[in-house]
């Protein structure tokens, strides 16, 4: 799905599917899961996890049916993150 190693990277995971226009919520922005997909996963990709935000973080969107993905660049984490599975250490 992506390009590039997630090495050295953090990576977390909403804990179900999120419906088709939610948004999720940031410091300073607001990301809308695509309207075209009908429900999904959200997962969220710390790409400088030793330094203090802001820093370059991934929020990407992956299709439950079509396993489309769509990856939004962001600067801060998710307000919800402390709810979220690390995959780096899973729960």
């Amino acid at each position: 799905m992506l390009k590039e190693s997630l090495a050295g990277k953090h990576v977390y995971v909403s804990r179900e599917p999120l419906p088709a226009g939610k948004y999720v919520s940031s410091w300073r922005t607001k990301f809308q899961v695509p309207t075209k997909f009908s429900r999904a996963w959200f997962y969220f990709i710390d790409d400088m996890p030793e330094a203090n935000w802001e820093h370059p973080c991934r929020y990407v969107f992956v299709d439950t049916r079509t396993h489309r993905h769509m990856v939004m660049k962001g600067a801060t984490p998710p307000d919800d993150l402390p709810r979220m599975i690390s995959l780096d250490h899973p729960q």
